[in-house]
């Protein structure tokens, strides 16, 4: 009689499986990660405009950097140097500016950056109105402000009054005259007496005061106002107590 054959047991299947499986190599997760930082990255690869985008406001936020729209503003500095205007020539201006740019940019994005960038110096000229400390700004708003003043300013600061001028024919510089003296009336009042006793005939007081608050920083003008105002409090102060000594002694004297 044949001997039975000795059959495999369910449990022997079992571990059998389990010990090839466990034979069998096991795929690290970080294997994916490392073999893709092994992949080589250009050095200073300018990042490539966002097409995928259809607001023009998202796209100028996402495509330019702070600092690219410090580079952008002190390249229409320069470029303005060689007599030429930026808005007129906008291609050469395109040129003349790319390389400092951390973005591949074309001409239609660059002129609606500079229209975004205007219309931020025009809302900081009207906070500055409002008594908006300037100190209180971001240090990146603050350094932008201070070079479009140099590009927009007194393109802005006429056009503040235009409607004023057109009415009475006052002058471009009449009308930044006027903001000055709205943002610093006391720094203004005294160069205007500073430029009435020291330039007779040789230079008018207004134009005087337009030069020197125009050639001044904006924090420096700042604090320079800040510093007459508590001086012409503290007069206001002195002449208060200088009335009541002389009330007190016209009493001293009525009654003696």
């Amino acid at each position: 009689m044949a001997k039975p054959q000795n059959l495999p047991s369910p449990e022997s299947e079992s571990t059998d499986d389990s010990e090839s499986e466990s034979q069998q190599p096991t795929k690290n997760p970080c294997d994916n990660v490392l073999s893709a930082c092994k992949k080589p990255i250009k050095p200073n690869a300018k990042r490539p405009a966002d097409k995928a985008s259809t607001s023009k406001g998202e796209l100028f936020s996402r495509v330019f950097t702070e600092e690219d729209e410090i580079a952008l503003v002190e390249g229409m500095i320069e470029f303005k140097k060689t007599n030429s205007n930026p808005s007129s020539k906008m291609v050469a201006f395109q040129s003349f500016v790319k390389d400092s740019l951390s973005c591949d940019v074309n001409v239609k994005q660059i002129v609606g950056k500079i229209s975004k960038l205007k219309q931020k110096f025009v809302c900081n000229v009207g906070k500055l109105q409002n008594g908006e400390d300037p100190m209180s700004w971001k240090p990146h708003d603050y350094k932008l402000f201070e070079l479009s003043r140099e590009i927009w300013g007194s393109e802005v600061l006429g056009g503040m009054e235009k409607d004023k001028n057109d009415d009475h024919g006052g002058s471009k510089t009449e009308a930044e005259g006027e903001l000055w003296w709205s943002l610093y009336p006391c720094l203004c009042a005294s160069l205007e007496a500073e430029a009435n006793k020291k330039f007779r005939g040789t230079i008018s007081a207004k134009e005087y005061v337009n030069k020197v608050v125009r050639g001044l920083e904006t924090k420096r003008a700042v604090e320079l106002e800040g510093e007459w105002k508590n001086f012409v409090v503290m007069q206001q102060q002195v002449y208060a107590e200088r009335t009541k000594m002389i009330r007190k002694q016209a009493e001293a004297v009525m009654n003696s």
